[in-house]
């Protein structure tokens, strides 16, 4: 480890230059002192750093932790590591993970104005905040992986809707879960993943789409609420990496977009159990016009209240609807029905849809004649 470190203690300033080269050293920063980097804090292989609950460390505009062994962060609850810019403005570096970094585990902390990048290493981060007021370009992400394992739950990102949120590529099982991102655009966005699961997340309020899935096979996308972007809630397609290939979309809310779910360039997507609501155009499929193969979309149990459109599929692409109700049109395909709906309690974002022309409404939800959405949230 080779850095200089500045600490100041509650009672004292004390400067402290280390060089060590030690094989296998713990590096820890523990207790209630705030640690100023002022250069880049390097990790060598074969070496961690441990950094205990309540520590807080500042990092100067462009200093990174340069990690070729473990990391471990290690807050709680009541007393999460913070890391900071010392320039409120512009932040710092980034936290890198390079591919001898066996592990990456993040656990109760706030990173303000930072990035995570992280290569062929196991990453677990739970009960991180990421906080950005930084002016990122568009294709930099708040935290960005390339193979290795990735578990993310309990997170939250909060943008100004610059740059991007969590970018994965070329990850096996990736999962995130349980997480809200608000004002940062193509919040979850996979490419070249294989058997990812996004779960349970709620997204707010970004400029772009909220969920990307490009050249990905076999993706479950289950009980999201997505509310007011300004493309897409969901884009299912390649980007120039390739068709995304049986991604299952099940029990989502999808409110106030352009596009609820885009499924574009010979991409293959069933969905099932989704509330749309005002939304310009619910679902579309489009192909290119150089593309042997349509994209596929299958759309069953599902809800269209209130939308500009239900849909639009161009002549090269299979949009198919079953067992769907619609307040405007009756959709085409088998056994779709219209109805007269509202939800139970709009104000307070209860979007428990009641549907007025099915008084027996309840017995055909068991039979998963319509959605079984039953979303509700509050303080957004």
């Amino acid at each position: 480890m080779k850095s200089k470190l500045i600490i100041y203690s509650i009672f004292t300033l004390i400067v402290i230059i280390l060089f060590a080269s030690c094989r296998g050293e713990a590096i820890v920063f523990e207790g209630s002192e705030i640690i100023h980097l002022t250069e880049d804090l390097i990790i060598e292989e074969g070496d961690s750093l441990i950094i205990n609950a309540g520590v807080e460390v500042k990092l100067d505009t462009g200093v990174n932790i340069i990690a070729y062994g473990s990391v471990l962060i290690k807050g709680t609850a009541s007393k999460p590591v913070i890391l900071k810019g010392s320039d409120a403005e512009f932040g710092w570096g980034k936290l890198w993970a390079k591919g001898e970094c066996k592990e990456l585990i993040i656990k109760h902390a706030i990173i303000e104005n930072g990035q995570v990048m992280s290569y062929d290493t196991k990453n677990h981060f739970n009960h991180v905040h990421f906080k950005n007021n930084k002016q990122l370009k568009w294709d930099d992400a708040i935290a960005r992986f390339w193979h290795g394992s990735v578990l993310i739950e309990n997170c939250r990102i909060d943008g100004i809707n610059k740059g991007e949120g969590f970018l994965l590529h070329n990850v096996e099982k990736p999962v995130i879960r349980k997480s809200v991102f608000t004002k940062i655009p193509d919040a979850v966005e996979y490419i070249s993943c294989t058997d990812g699961k996004i779960l349970e997340n709620l997204f707010l309020f970004m400029k772009d789409d909220a969920i990307d899935q490009n050249a990905c096979k076999r993706t479950l996308i289950k009980d999201n609420k997505i509310l007011y972007t300004k493309d897409c809630g969901m884009e299912i397609g390649s980007e120039n990496f390739g068709s995304s290939l049986d991604i299952e979309i099940y029990n989502n809310l999808i409110v106030g977009c352009p596009k609820g779910v885009m499924v574009k360039e010979s991409s293959t997507v069933t969905a099932q159990n989704i509330t749309f609501y005002n939304n310009d155009i619910s679902v579309e499929a489009r192909t290119p016009k150089d593309s042997m193969n349509g994209s596929q979309l299958v759309v069953t149990a599902s809800a269209f209240f209130s939308n500009k459109s239900d849909f639009f599929v161009d002549n090269k692409s299979l949009l198919d609807f079953n067992h769907c109700i619609s307040d405007s049109l009756l959709l085409e395909g088998k056994a779709n029905e219209t109805s007269n709906m509202s939800f139970e309690d709009l104000e307070k974002h209860q979007y428990d849809l009641i549907f007025e022309d099915f008084p027996e409404v309840s017995e055909k939800r068991k039979k998963g004649f319509v959605p079984i959405w039953i979303g509700k949230f509050e303080n957004f």
